[in-house]
């Protein structure tokens, strides 16, 4: 299992962040390999993202627990082929200039350590890859009138 902690302040008010979020079709705005997050009723939704071959992998996910304007967290459902899980939580600064953002998530893939070590061969890093999609976040949301 692979697990991966990045943070990043935008600077955008905490509900803003969370509520944005929240609206699970707003994360392929950000999140580069994400084609469409679809919502299937009772807190499940369906992922669907691109894999570095260009091919689509596809899973369902709940949303496990959500405190507005604070934390989500979510796990795939069992016969998941990504399994994962993780939490997204949202802070204000100190210095009330933002919010910070942490994902902190982990993950099998798809074939084990071979997958990602693959993976890593045509240059889809995770760590690398959420950085990129956090720092996208940030330019979206700041670059919103306020």
């Amino acid at each position: 299992m692979l697990h991966i902690l990045k943070r990043i302040a935008v600077n955008r008010p905490r509900q803003e962040l969370y509520e944005f979020w929240r609206d699970l079709g707003n994360l392929p705005r950000f999140m580069e390999h994400l084609d469409a997050v679809t919502p299937l009723g009772g807190g499940r939704c369906r992922w669907v993202m691109r894999t570095a071959s260009g091919g689509p992998l596809e899973w369902d996910a709940e949303i496990v627990d959500d405190e507005p304007g604070r934390r989500i967290a979510w796990r795939t459902a069992p016969e998941s082929v990504v399994p994962n899980h993780g939490t997204v939580t949202f802070a204000d600064l100190p210095d009330e200039s933002g919010t910070e953002v942490r994902v902190e998530f982990a993950y099998d893939p798809p074939t084990g350590a071979i997958g990602a070590a693959a993976v890593r061969l045509f240059g889809e890093e995770p760590r690398q890859q959420l950085r990129d999609d956090l720092r996208r976040l940030k330019h979206v949301l700041e670059q919103q009138p306020a």
